[in-house]
């Protein structure tokens, strides 16, 4: 018996723990245009989350939890579409404006990717749609097709 799996419309959000949630957001609003939508006050009256939007991205939201522990992890990476390499040339030069450091355009598994750090440590990704067409099957570190593998 196939086993079926319910219909799912997409992802709504993200949430980042963060030890200055003042500054995070202060931060996503300068360089990404996040706007806080909601904020959520803890049981002093202190705002200890806020969710909010990036432009283009509704309804998938971004959401920052105060945390005083919170630390950024390996392999934990916040990755934002961009439509295509124009647009990523055009991001390149906003950061750079911005004074937020970034990696150069990487021609990374199958699309064009530029890597930076938000001020709590986390990685951000800036991938496009659009495909570069390289074949990177081989390099390390590069991902590669998944295969079917036939049913037994």
């Amino acid at each position: 018996m196939e086993k079926s799996i319910p219909p799912l419309n997409g992802l709504l959000g993200t949430k980042l723990p963060v030890r200055d949630l003042a500054g995070t957001c202060s931060w996503y609003s300068r360089v990404f245009g996040w706007e806080a939508v909601m904020e959520f006050p803890g049981p002093d009256g202190t705002i200890a989350g806020a969710a909010g939007r990036l432009p283009g991205a509704n309804p998938t939201g971004l959401s920052f939890r105060a945390n005083p522990a919170a630390q950024s992890q390996e392999g934990l990476e916040l990755a934002i579409d961009i439509s295509h390499r124009e647009d990523l040339e055009a991001w390149l030069e906003h950061l750079d404006r911005e004074g937020v450091p970034h990696s150069p355009v990487i021609d990374a598994s199958v699309a064009w990717l530029v890597v930076l750090k938000d001020p709590e440590g986390h990685e951000i990704h800036l991938m496009t749609r659009e495909r570069h067409g390289f074949d990177q099957t081989g390099r390390a570190g590069y991902g590669r097709t998944v295969a079917e593998t036939p049913a037994v």
